[in-house]
């Protein structure tokens, strides 16, 4: 197994394929009670599903908080782009440490809806 390599430039001529162990999830209070979250990948790279509850409306804030399964030395940079219209118009942000990191929504999230998101993590 290696695991430090050190290169200046890199030319991937095919897909790049990140592997690894799934990091977990824990529902934040802006996903409202109730509400489900779901995450598929790893620490590099995957897919954050909430779905929202129909009973307490959801407010602005912390949507969920996704715990690396390994930590990183540094906060990484998480790049994060919403699948579709429904989970952009929350306007998302994060807030990133060494052992997990928090997606936020700038606007509420409406009730028993369903946000999806695709996050790359780099340190």
């Amino acid at each position: 197994k290696v695991q430090d390599i050190i290169v200046a430039n890199i030319t991937v001529n095919g897909h790049v394929i990140s592997a690894g162990d799934t990091p977990t999830i824990t529902v934040g209070d802006a996903s409202g009670t109730d509400a489900e979250a779901s995450i598929e990948g790893n620490d590099t790279s995957g897919t954050i599903t909430i779905h929202t509850h129909t009973g307490a409306i959801p407010m602005a804030g912390i949507l969920a908080e996704i715990t690396f399964s390994t930590p990183y030395a540094k906060p990484p940079r998480i790049m994060l782009t919403p699948e579709g219209s429904t989970s952009a118009a929350v306007t998302t942000y994060v807030e990133n440490g060494t052992t997990s990191f928090k997606l936020g929504a700038y606007n509420q999230p409406q009730p028993n809806n369903n946000y999806r998101y695709y996050y790359y993590v780099i340190q």
